[in-house]
């Protein structure tokens, strides 16, 4: 494998294997790991390492402003960082019932919550995929 395939290979296993990782496990791998990988890698495109830290700061807010989205199942965990990736922290606490029924664990009630909103118009299919994972807890 060339050493730009290689690289593009390696910069997208570090982002995903951050999606599923609880924050403390993210940011532990990304303070203490990141760079070794980097340095392994010797060539991670600059617009990965940009992705992985903007996915880190939005981590990190996440978990500041609802702590226990940690316990969650990685399917529905990564469904919150995703909305809150593209709304901003702000914009997912704009769901709040929908986060009180994920805290409950009634995942029909809060899928029904994704529904009734404009962000599932506004994103079309993507809504229609976070709601399924929401619903089952299953990629």
């Amino acid at each position: 494998m060339n050493t730009m395939k290689r690289s593009a290979v390696t910069g997208l296993l570090l982002f995903l294997s951050l999606l599923a990782a609880p924050a403390a496990e993210a940011t532990i791998f990304f303070d203490e790991g990141f760079e070794q990988a980097n340095q392994d890698a010797n060539d991670v495109p600059d617009d990965v390492i940009d992705l992985l830290r903007d996915h880190k700061i939005v981590e990190t807010e996440l978990v500041a402003a609802v702590p226990w989205v940690v316990q969650l199942d990685p399917p529905r965990y990564t469904v919150l960082m995703n909305i809150a990736y593209n709304l901003g922290v702000p914009g997912l606490l704009g769901f709040a019932k929908m986060l009180g029924h994920v805290a409950l664990k009634e995942w029909p009630q809060a899928v029904a919550e994704m529904r009734d909103s404009r962000w599932h118009a506004q994103v079309g299919d993507r809504a229609l995929r976070l709601e399924r994972i929401m619903l089952g807890g299953t990629w």
